[in-house]
């Protein structure tokens, strides 16, 4: 009778041990007996002061972003796919969901490499190319919405530009259109204005230089008077990919139309605004054929310039 009850008190201990493993095989996500993780990528990526372009996607292993030059280091947040799976950050571990130590930033490009070791060893590696912008430097990018021309007015494109998702970072941006009031001009007077006066509530500054935001390529550098850009070509467009157009307002010259959706206050088919194109590098950036207009029930994208 002893030995039976000894017996069920080890097989009972013995199921108790089992389920233990079980239970901890469950919590810990173990592999099962003789397999490794092969899952080696991340869910998630992070970035303070900056946002990567592209948007993050597991499958992206490259990444963008440009920073002020006030910014002189950044950190970085990754989440693994798997738990199970290393983090490397320039040499530096860092656990899952958790943030990296801070990294220094020189003007310029600096290059961030994240090395994913899953449980069996293979290997994935992202890298962000970080740059650093150089003092009087400033960014521009093309709104990834839409809208019609009213805006109620031209501090309304302002606000649709600093909602935009395609915003680098918590900084201030203006939209690049004028009005025929004017309540923002670059040229309130004559074609390729070279007074300062003539600018009002003009969002590009004299003398600077001005980059793209995505991948900080420039565009152009502003003259030192009106702070305009005499054509010529850029040295690159305003965005990168399939041509889309961009309400302005301009001329080819840089001053007013009389094409502004009613200074950027109506939806209306009877109205039209003037608009430029996005992959242009000459005046049709901003005065497609210096003509062209829309009428201003059609959805535009914006030209936004950071302040």
């Amino acid at each position: 009778m002893k030995i039976q009850w000894l017996l069920l008190i080890i097989l009972f201990f013995l199921q108790c041990k089992n389920d233990d493993k079980i239970v901890l095989k469950d919590i810990l996500q173990l592999p099962t007996s003789g397999t490794l993780s092969s899952i080696n990528s991340l869910k998630s990526l992070n970035v303070i002061s900056g946002v990567l372009s592209p948007t993050f996607s597991s499958s992206i292993t490259i990444y963008s972003i440009s920073v002020l030059n006030s910014v002189s280091s950044i950190t970085v947040s990754p989440v693994a796919l798997d738990t199970s799976a290393s983090i490397n950050i320039n040499g530096n571990i860092v656990i899952s969901s958790s943030t990296s130590q801070s990294i220094n930033l020189s003007v310029g490009l600096n290059v961030i490499t994240i090395t994913m070791t899953a449980q069996n060893g293979s290997i994935l590696v992202y890298t962000i190319n970080i740059t650093r912008l150089n003092s009087n430097t400033y960014r521009i990018f093309v709104t990834s919405g839409t809208h019609n021309g009213n805006f109620n007015g031209a501090t309304g494109a302002d606000s649709f530009c600093n909602s935009d998702a395609n915003k680098p970072d918590n900084v201030t941006f203006k939209a690049m259109l004028t009005d025929n009031v004017p309540n923002r001009a670059a040229c309130s007077i004559t074609a390729n204005c070279t007074l300062s006066t003539e600018n009002v509530d003009w969002v590009l500054k004299a003398s600077a230089n001005y980059v793209r935001s995505s991948d900080s390529l420039a565009i152009f550098t502003s003259t030192s008077g009106s702070a305009t850009f005499n054509f010529g070509n850029f040295t690159n467009s305003l965005n990168t990919g399939t041509q889309i157009k961009l309400w302005t307002g301009l001329r080819s010259g840089w001053d007013s139309s009389s094409f502004d959706c009613n200074h950027w206050a109506s939806s209306s088919s009877g109205q039209t605004g003037a608009y430029g194109l996005s992959d242009a590098t000459d005046s049709n950036s901003i005065r497609d054929g210096g003509s062209s207009t829309q009428t201003c029930d059609k959805l535009l994208n914006l030209i936004c310039v950071e302040q």
